[in-house]
């Protein structure tokens, strides 16, 4: 079971100090650092490696459900208050759970284990291979297409065409859905009706990408970062 560090950031020094007491009672936690309002919560995230953070709604300043809206990285966070009014707008920012006080030291571990199952979860899926290939239905039939067979894909109307070395499959579906199953390290939309594999543009030809005998418009709009995410790439072929 890997340890979670915990902070508390609570301006009430006795809700402080219960929200101490369970963690120091709750193996697996580590308690990094209490703070009393969210300026000084920052300096210590700035400073420290943050699992889980306690979060009461009411500090001074600057209250938790703003603090939360600031923050760059994202945060285990349970939220701490004697007002259950503000659950809605606490679930709507993600945040793991929502105790309210006075808080029993059962509750405080329902949220924990809650933290704990959610994390492992995550750690879980990153250590999953990905697919290198998707599924489109196609005259009938599922087809699968692996990422790497993909040159280029097309918006028509209300149908995609998905242009492999070897064959045109046409599916009814839309740019968008295509392009959520597409990893975005390995393929660009360069204008509103085409993705294109990076790995496959053979050269940049003006305002176009190249790929084989098909010239692809870069859009104008975002031709400058189309154009810098492609060299950053460095997929291109030489």
């Amino acid at each position: 079971m890997s340890e979670m560090n915990c902070m508390i950031v609570e301006d009430e020094p006795l809700a402080a100090r219960v929200l101490e007491s369970y963690i120091k009672q709750t193996p697996g936690l580590s308690l990094i650092g209490i703070c009393e309002d969210a300026l000084s919560a920052m300096e210590v995230l700035n400073a420290n490696k943050v699992d889980l953070i306690f979060l009461d709604i009411n500090l001074p300043k600057i209250n938790g459900l703003e603090f939360i809206k600031t923050l760059q990285k994202n945060y285990s966070i349970v939220l701490t208050t004697a007002y259950h009014q503000y659950a809605i707008e606490g679930f709507n920012l993600d945040v793991m759970d929502y105790l309210l006080k006075p808080i029993t030291f059962e509750r405080f571990l329902k949220a924990v284990n809650k933290t704990r199952e959610y994390n492992q979860l995550l750690e879980r899926k990153s250590d999953a291979p990905e697919p290198d290939y998707f599924f489109v239905k196609s005259e009938n039939k599922l087809e699968k297409i692996n990422f790497n067979e993909i040159l280029f894909v097309e918006s028509l109307a209300n149908y995609v065409i998905i242009q492999t070395a070897t064959k045109k499959i046409i599916t009814y579906s839309t740019l968008k859905n295509v392009e959520d199953h597409l990893p975005s390290t390995r393929f660009i939309k360069v204008q509103k009706s085409f993705i294109v594999s990076l790995d496959k543009i053979d050269r940049i030809e003006g305002g176009d990408v190249v790929i084989g005998a098909k010239y692809i418009s870069i859009s104008r709009q975002n031709k400058d970062e189309i154009m810098e995410l492609i060299v950053n790439k460095k997929m291109l072929k030489r």
